[in-house]
Parts: C-alpha cells; structure tokens; sequence
C-alpha cells in the first residue's frame, strides 16, 4: 500500500496515468488532417479516456467493496452499488466505441482494461512485479492505440514511441508503489528495471531524432536525461525507489513530454 498523499499529487498522478491517451500528439502532426479527421480522432480520444476513467472508478468501487464486505461495513451495499454502475457506464461506452474504431483496436482496448486491472491488483495486494510489469505493457497499449487512432496502420515508430511513453509511465507508478517493493525484489529487479524505464523514453526518442525517424529537434528529449540520472543516482544510493514526485519521475516525466511539445513547434 502507498502511504497517504496530498490530494493535488493525487490528481497528477491520475493524470498521468491517462497521459499516455494524447502522447502521441506531441509528434504526430494531427492538425494536418481536415476537420471532419480531426472530428472523429477527437471523438475516438474522448471515448477512451471515459471508458478508462469509469473503469478506474469500477476498479476502485470493487476495491473498497472487497474492503467492506470483510469488514462487515455497512458501506458494503454502496460501494457494490457504484461498482455496478460504473461497470455499466464503461459496456455502454464501449459499445459506442466499437463503432467509431477497427476491430482491432476495439480488441487492443479490452486488453488494456484487464491488464490495467492486473496491475493495479498488483499494486494493491503487494505483487509489485505484476504491477510494475502491466504498468508498462499497458500504457504502452494505450498509446498504441491513441496512434491507431490517428493513423489507420502502425510502423515499428509507432511502436517505439508507444514503448518509449508507457515505460516512462510505467516508472512513474513504480515510483509512486515504491513502499510495496522488499528489499530483496529491489536488489534484484525492481531497481534495474525502473533504470531502464526512467530513462528508456527520452533515449528512445532523441535516437530516433538523431537517425531522422522522426524530426530532428526531437533529438532535444535528452535534455531530461541529466535530471533521471540524479534521481538515478539518489534511488543508487539509497538502494530504494524514491517516492517524490515533482522531483522525482512525475517531474522527469513531465520534463520529458513538455520537450516533445517543445519540438514540434520548432
């Protein structure tokens, strides 16, 4: 379990978790495309953001419903009640998701919910391994398919640069679940791999700036890797995951998005 937080890092966190929906905007030229294009991407974003935000909730309502019930609570009742409710919410929107997208993108959404409800259950019930490692394949999926809905076919570049954001997503999480990780699992996976994630986005897209995969000011994305081999040097140092935010790989993150929104203006 995470310890208690103030409510605006809270919200950002939130936030960031459902980044990974316009990422993708931050390089792909969007605004080229006529506005009945733009209409149906917009509509296509917003669908996926309500259907993760309900399941967010039913996850959550099903969390404290669980809690309830084997305390006996007689909050019980109420919180299956909102479960229910936004469990029906979320097959609504999808229904009416299905028929604004493919097939298999309707498919790599239903992925997305079960991995994201594994890793929170992860997260939740102490297996930081299953939360860390869905953390990452599903953001990755999310924003997979918010480039599916810019572009009707994907290329290994859209595969890279969904790789790169739902790592540094996915180290975020880990960042703010650091408390669940023992100190066996960090000696012997769990520091590596959030190395590899904190920094893997930045890497990933000044690469593919400097071999002109994509424009070449994305090369810029390196600036955030001074501040992740800080952090780095801190998490070294006290052989743990530090749990700041701003400061810590929220901030890097953050850093690392605000430069892509950076390069595609220049």
């Amino acid at each position: 379990m995470t310890r208690r937080r103030p409510l605006w890092e809270s919200v950002l966190f939130s936030l960031i978790r459902l980044s990974p929906i316009i990422a993708p905007a931050t390089i792909l030229p969007i605004f080229s495309y006529d506005q009945t294009a733009i209409d149906l991407l917009v509509k296509r974003w917003l669908v996926l953001l309500a259907v993760l935000v309900f399941w967010n909730m039913t996850e959550g309502g099903a969390i404290l419903w669980m809690k309830a019930k084997t305390h006996a609570s007689p909050n019980a009742r109420g919180f299956l009640l909102v479960t229910m409710l936004c469990g029906a919410a979320t097959v609504a929107i999808l229904q009416y998701g299905r028929t604004l997208s493919s097939q298999g993108s309707f498919l790599l959404v239903l992925a997305i919910l079960s991995i994201r409800g594994m890793s929170r259950s992860g997260w939740e019930h102490n297996r930081p391994l299953a939360g860390f490692l869905g953390a990452i394949v599903g953001n990755s999926l999310i924003t997979l398919v918010s480039l599916l809905c810019i572009a009707p076919s994907l290329d290994w570049q859209s595969i890279a640069v969904a790789v790169a954001i739902g790592s540094s997503v996915g180290a975020v999480e880990a960042s703010w679940y650091s408390t669940t990780f023992s100190r066996e699992a960090l000696t012997r996976w769990a520091l590596p791999l959030f190395r590899s994630t904190l920094c893997l986005g930045p890497i990933t897209i000044a690469t593919m700036g400097m071999t002109n995969q994509i424009p070449l000011p994305y090369a810029l994305t390196s600036l955030a890797l001074p501040l992740a081999t800080r952090h780095l040097r801190q998490a070294n140092t006290l052989n743990e995951i530090p749990s700041s935010t701003l400061r810590g790989a929220a901030g890097i993150y953050l850093l690392f998005l605000a430069i892509m929104m950076g390069c595609k203006v220049l």
